[in-house]
């Protein structure tokens, strides 16, 4: 089973948008620091006028192990996936999210999970995507993507923006599968958060008749920006299987993280590249 992933929401690089309508979120232009020996000028695009999506959060630093959980009724059998990873995020916005990836041999025999390190430097305007531990014949190499120096960008926290929308503008009859039921304030290792639950009723074509219910709690914290809580559980009515998965922010800490979880460590080849993602 394969854990599920905070990376597809936490990428700060999104993607390239037109802004129409009358509502235009505001449009900032941020110029990067001149090229040197850590960020060369090969390395970053050329000009361009897009507008792109980006998730910046300054001033409000932490380093956290995230607890991924996943627990699978199928076929009769249970099965279970946990994962712990390392998150950080420093006062300039810049991110460090990892993933845990399959187990490969090292050169002792001995069988070790890697993990796939993205961050993201809005303050060079640039994303690395590498690997740890390097592991067999593998050459230590880590990619890097670079917008253009000046960039015109809209910051936007997914977070924030998906908890508006469920919360509060999500209209009341605009479908009646949909249920969203905030669960007011609650302190998770210090930090406080906002709950909602959102219940989602449906079928699905090969068992018409039987109904499936997925259940979403969340819990945000509006002062750290981040996701601190969530329990996804899908199960259907006359069916013995169902998922659950948790995920949960642990050991947080709000100070300044190491800055060496920021760029490639030494001994990495940085090639520029790009990588499946916000590109």
């Amino acid at each position: 089973m394969q854990s599920a992933t905070r990376l597809f929401s936490f990428l700060f690089l999104c993607f390239a948008i037109s802004a129409p309508g009358q509502n235009k979120p505001a449009v900032l232009v941020d110029q990067a620091p001149p090229p040197s020996d850590r960020f060369p000028a090969s390395w970053y695009a050329g000009p361009s006028d897009k507008i792109f999506r980006l998730t910046v959060d300054k001033n409000a630093p932490y380093t956290a192990t995230v607890v991924q959980t996943e627990k699978c009724q199928c076929k009769g059998k249970i099965v279970t996936h946990s994962t712990s990873t390392l998150e950080a995020r420093d006062s300039s916005g810049r991110t460090h999210y990892e993933m845990e990836g399959e187990a490969s041999l090292n050169p002792q025999g001995e069988w070790v999970h890697q993990r796939t390190i993205t961050v993201s430097d809005p303050v060079s305007h640039c994303e690395f995507r590498w690997v740890e531990p390097v592991v067999g014949t593998q050459r230590p190499t880590a990619l890097v993507n670079c917008l253009p120096r000046r960039l015109r960008y809209i910051n936007q926290n997914f977070w924030a923006f998906e908890w508006v929308h469920f919360s509060v503008e999500e209209p009341k009859d605009k479908d009646p599968s949909i249920l969203s039921e905030p669960l007011g304030k609650r302190m998770f290792g210090g930090v406080e958060a906002e709950g909602l639950r959102r219940t989602v009723t449906y079928t699905i074509a090969e068992r018409p008749d039987e109904i499936q219910k997925g259940v979403t709690e969340t819990w945000y914290s509006p002062d750290l920006k981040e996701k601190v809580w969530e329990r996804r559980d899908n199960s259907g009515s006359q069916s013995t299987e169902s998922n659950h998965a948790l995920m949960q922010l642990t050991n947080i800490k709000r100070t300044e993280p190491d800055p060496k979880l920021f760029y490639p460590p030494k001994g990495y080849e940085i090639q520029p590249g790009k990588f499946a993602g916000p590109f």
